[in-house]
């Protein structure tokens, strides 16, 4: 059985996402869906299970172009078919004030409950 671990709903949008390590590499991506406490972002590269790391976002939404960096930790990285790329989940561990009601505004234009 199937144990569903969100705690929010998540947006399915497309954002520009780069993925920072802690030695420094960037990994460019974009964001498949977005929630409050976590992300899924397509990567060209596997990630480690529990890896600290920096989120970079760029959203042309919540008025006007924004910016965002974002602590998170990475909670699964899997291989897509077809060989396009890694889907990897983050949990964000502290996504502040700004983004929460950046995301807050989404799902209001969208009507998500």
């Amino acid at each position: 059985m199937f144990k569903e671990r969100r705690r929010h709903s998540r947006l399915s949008v497309t954002w520009k996402a780069t993925i920072v390590r802690l030695n420094g590499e960037k990994l460019p991506g974009s964001t498949d869906n977005v929630a409050p406490d976590g992300l899924n972002v397509i990567l060209s590269k596997e990630l480690v299970l529990g890896e600290p790391v920096r989120i970079e976002l760029v959203t042309p939404r919540c008025h006007g172009t924004r910016f965002f960096k974002l602590d998170a930790v990475i909670v699964y990285s899997r291989q897509l078919e077809h060989n396009l790329g890694h889907a990897v989940g983050v949990r964000l561990l502290q996504p502040g004030q700004c983004y929460q009601q950046c995301l807050l505004q989404l799902e209001t234009s969208v009507g998500v409950a």
